[in-house]
């Protein structure tokens, strides 16, 4: 019961982590991309 509790704990942190990290890095590339964007239009 609590073994169960702690994993789905932990399976929650680690989704968390994920969908943080990859909404940054495909803000990281937006970004970049539209830097790179503005450059060459100016």
């Amino acid at each position: 019961m609590v073994v169960t509790f702690y994993i789905s704990r932990s399976s929650i942190y680690v989704t968390t982590a994920i969908l943080t990290a990859s909404s940054t890095a495909t803000s990281t590339v937006s970004l970049a991309v539209s830097l790179t964007l503005s450059s060459a239009v100016s």
